[in-house]
């Protein structure tokens, strides 16, 4: 990675995804919710968007997500599509929106910008990764459908509602092999033109682009200077700064007057990571811009 070590400015780099990130995604499990229990009754489709509905503070059962999805609820049912209109449709009713995913790379930057991923898998390519409510071969598929929470150089963690608890940890290679199966058929979920609390989300409608020109100016050995061209249209800007290269949650500061910052007790000889969103007057926010640099000795 590039660090600033003079006093001129360093214009920003493209944004790219944290080297690892975990979400908390409640866990709901599909199991007996069409009343048979033990059953999951193909359910795995709605026990994930549910999940996803969970993550964002909104409330629906998983007998509830079934019935809006697939109009019926009962065991012996077919299976569901994650991007049939009528999740769509439940999502908006929801203030909340799906967006295509395609690739490892994509999932690592959604999950990056706090959104979680839902996708089709197949499950026997991760059979070893136990424990599951039965081994039985019964209780694996090649079409299933669970959530990505996190991940990191190593592992990729998912909400299996085959399963009756949360983060069911495997190794990158494994799960590759279970998406690229089919064709990285997956969909991000979040806010419906906002970012999930500042933590850099793709925006959507009435979200203000995002900043252009961010530039680390003025590097000494405490402070820094964070600037980045002046944007008509824009509330304030959520700025955030950390030493840890994770997405953040909300806003270290919010500018409203200007568009530059000057951080103080930075420590010296140090990394720093900077975000950036413009954000309206509902607190609707773009996408985060993102740069680094390092303080001098």
């Amino acid at each position: 990675m590039a660090l600033v070590t003079s006093m001129l400015p360093w214009t920003v780099r493209p944004a790219v995804a944290a080297s690892s990130k975990r979400l908390s995604v409640p866990f709901v499990t599909q199991l007996g919710s069409a009343g048979v229990s033990g059953s999951g009754s193909m359910n795995c489709g709605p026990a994930s968007i549910a999940m996803t509905m969970h993550y964002f503070g909104k409330s629906i059962t998983v007998q509830d997500a079934a019935v809006a999805i697939r109009g019926y609820n009962t065991n012996g049912q077919g299976g569901t599509d994650f991007k049939w209109q009528s999740v769509k449709d439940l999502l908006a009713k929801n203030t909340l929106k799906q967006t295509n995913v395609s690739g490892f790379g994509d999932i690592q930057q959604q999950i990056s910008d706090g959104n979680p991923v839902v996708i089709l898998v197949d499950s026997y390519k991760y059979r070893s990764r136990n424990p599951y409510a039965s081994n039985d071969d019964g209780w694996f598929t090649t079409h299933h459908i669970v959530v990505v929470t996190g991940y990191d150089q190593e592992n990729v963690w998912v909400n299996d509602p085959l399963r009756t608890q949360s983060d069911l940890q495997m190794p990158v290679a494994m799960f590759k092999q279970a998406a690229e199966v089919h064709g990285w058929y997956a969909v991000a979920i979040s806010k419906n033109g906002g970012s999930n609390g500042g933590g850099g989300n793709s925006g959507g409608s009435g979200a203000p682009s995002k900043p252009k020109g961010l530039q680390i100016k003025d590097i000494t050995s405490t402070k820094a200077k964070i600037d980045w061209d002046s944007q008509s249209g824009v509330n304030y800007f959520c700025v955030n700064w950390s030493r840890d290269d994770v997405t953040p949650n909300g806003c270290d500061v919010k500018v409203k007057d200007g568009s530059s910052y000057k951080p103080s007790d930075l420590k010296a000889n140090k990394t720093y990571y900077v975000w950036v969103q413009a954000c309206n007057s509902n607190g609707v926010c773009s996408s985060a811009v993102k740069t680094s640099f390092k303080t001098k000795k």
